[in-house]
């Protein structure tokens, strides 16, 4: 039955990691013609196995960063 309960809990690890990723999407969509917005991106990594012998835990948000040129920030 652990087993059951761990690919449940990677599931749900993942899809919840996903919906950050649509929500970075979403924001830079919305903001695309937004003076001043700068586009955001959400880095994920892989969460490591618990044992040797099972699969992969799913997906992790490791966090997320804007991307700005940093020329035009110190001309600004």
């Amino acid at each position: 039955m652990s087993d059951l309960f761990s690919s449940l809990s990677m599931a749900a690890r993942s899809l919840s990691a996903q919906q950050v990723g649509l929500d970075g999407v979403g924001q830079n969509i919305a903001n695309a013609n937004t003076a001043g917005y700068t586009r955001r991106t959400v880095q994920f990594s892989s969460v490591p196995p618990y044992s040797k012998w099972s699969a992969s835990e799913g997906v992790q948000v490791d966090g997320i960063s804007s991307a700005r040129d940093m020329l035009l920030e110190q001309r600004l």
